[in-house]
């Protein structure tokens, strides 16, 4: 009777072991789609921040291109901060982000199922845990994420 309440106890663990492990990676995605829900929208936020500098630009027969090259310096930016992040999410989905197009893949598919551009397998590292990287990727990113000033939309006035 001690063997069968031991095997079911050694089972119970390793279920609420796997379920833990489980919970810790979607929590982790969860936290990368948030950081990604506000890189979209600081990224929405610089477009519109953009569009207010042309304008005000165009109305008053005024040309700043120090002001557009700084602005789309930071869109540039968090472009490549929001493309870093979606490939994170897609590795921690086991799936794969085609550099050409931006669709979403299996990770063992050797071509894009919307351009037809063809992947180059990586080997993994055999050293790297996955989900830790993951969370590095979760910290780095909250970390450099700066909360966005006003973009001025209400006002129409720029610095």
């Amino acid at each position: 009777m001690s063997t069968v309440w031991d095997d079911l106890m050694e089972s119970a663990k390793n279920l609420a072991d796997k379920a833990g492990k489980a919970t810790d990676k979607a929590v982790v995605y969860s936290k990368m789609k948030y950081q990604s829900m506000q890189l979209a929208s600081d990224l929405r936020g610089l477009y519109e921040k953009l569009g207010n500098a042309v304008y005000t630009m165009a109305k008053s027969d005024f040309d700043n291109k120090d002001l557009i090259d700084s602005i789309i310096a930071e869109i540039d930016d968090v472009k490549k901060r929001l493309e870093e992040l979606n490939v994170k999410m897609a590795e921690q989905r086991n799936s794969v982000v085609c550099p050409a197009c931006g669709a979403v893949s299996d990770k063992e598919a050797s071509y894009c199922y919307r351009c037809g551009n063809k992947f180059v397998q990586q080997e993994e590292c055999c050293c790297e845990d996955p989900a830790e990287t993951a969370e590095e990727t979760v910290a780095e990113t909250e970390e450099t994420a700066a909360p966005e000033e006003n973009t001025g939309a209400d006002n129409g006035s720029e610095e």
